[in-house]
């Protein structure tokens, strides 16, 4: 027999983490009485969630609290399809022994990859430079554009995250010397 299962999560992210293929391989293996639920909806579903055993989230997913626990006996996993778990589990989830899984390294990627370029477009000075421009309304001279070179870069943490961006930042300067010091 199938484990039942329920995707709770907002409409957006739904079409974002779960593709037509995850979605197909989920329903060839889990099966799913109801269709994807946001937080609003929970309150005209209590039948299916005192099924539900695995729960699919991601963004929007509530938190999974002592009240929400309660309609929700059979549950002993989740699968998260975004990172950080924090809004999403409580000391209840936990004192229930359930278990969580999140995508929170495939995600780090291209959060890293966008931090590289936005330290990139910074170092550049392409923010200020583009404000000039505007607030001129012409390119003028030159404009001044700075670069990388014996730049200091601060990360606030050192997370998945920000271990990546160490990565590419030496991967794009192999003369760097980036020195990680804590705070």
């Amino acid at each position: 027999m199938m484990p039942t299962g329920l995707f709770l999560l907002d409409a957006h992210a739904y079409d974002l983490i779960y593709g037509d293929e995850w979605r197909a391989a989920i329903a060839a293996q889990v099966t799913l009485p109801a269709p994807p639920l946001t937080h609003a909806e929970l309150a005209a579903h209590a039948a299916v969630l005192a099924r539900t055993e695995i729960i699919f989230g991601g963004w929007g997913t509530p938190c999974l609290d002592a009240a929400l626990l309660e309609h929700m006996p059979q549950l002993r996993l989740v699968l998260y399809g975004a990172g950080s778990i924090r809004q999403v589990v409580s000391d209840a989830f936990w004192a229930r022994g359930l278990r969580i899984c999140s995508a929170w390294a495939a995600n780090a990627e291209p959060v890293a990859q966008y931090t590289l370029g936005m330290i990139l477009l910074s170092l550049k000075r392409v923010f200020a430079n583009a404000q000039r421009v505007r607030a001129q309304q012409t390119f003028g001279s030159a404009l001044p554009c700075a670069g990388g070179y014996r730049s200091t870069i601060g990360l606030v943490s050192l997370g998945m995250i920000g271990r990546r961006v160490c990565e590419l930042l030496r991967a794009i300067s192999s003369c760097a010397s980036l020195r990680m010091t804590r705070a």
